[in-house]
């Protein structure tokens, strides 16, 4: 799947990945890794925030993502998934996949944003934003395919449900 399908597919829904909050933007996150990018799932985070704060030990955002700071010149790339730092999303950031802008302002995919809307295209500014994960292939993935069954014992959980919490 495209980046463009995947956000006709979910322009204006509520995409619940896990089944668990009912729509939060590590959903819409998760649900990108899987349909687009065809790679398999980061570790459990309790907020968006920590895919920034925990590049450095999850082996699959390590080898399957650059991290990029922001910079007041830096501009990502449609398909970057933006991290805001915790100030944003209530205290635990926030996460989006960008489509455009430039160094002032970008439009990126979001859901939850506002509070618990569906997935929308959302124009921002960077304030509060850690920076960038830059996909390094959309086709091959440097790790094999997981499955959710693979997921949950990974992260050492029966369920969906409970790796949220």
């Amino acid at each position: 799947m495209t980046f463009d399908s995947f956000v006709t597919k979910w322009l204006g829904k509520k995409c619940d990945w896990d089944n668990a909050y009912s729509g939060q933007c590590v959903d819409l996150f998760r649900q990108y890794v899987n349909d687009v990018l065809k790679l398999p799932q980061p570790s459990g985070v309790v907020g968006a925030a920590d895919f920034w704060t925990k590049y450095e030990t999850d082996l699959i955002l390590k080898n399957n993502f650059t991290k990029i700071p922001n910079t007041p010149d830096g501009v990502p790339k449609k398909g970057d998934v933006m991290i805001w730092n915790k100030k944003a999303g209530g205290g635990f950031g926030h996460i989006a996949i960008f489509i455009s802008g430039d160094a002032n302002s970008f439009t990126s995919f979001d859901q939850n944003w506002p509070t618990l809307s569906v997935c929308t295209k959302t124009t921002h500014n960077y304030t509060n934003v850690y920076g960038w994960l830059r996909p390094l292939s959309v086709t091959t993935p440097s790790m094999p395919d997981t499955t959710v069954s693979d997921f949950l014992a990974h992260n050492k959980v029966k369920s969906l449900e409970e790796f949220q919490t």
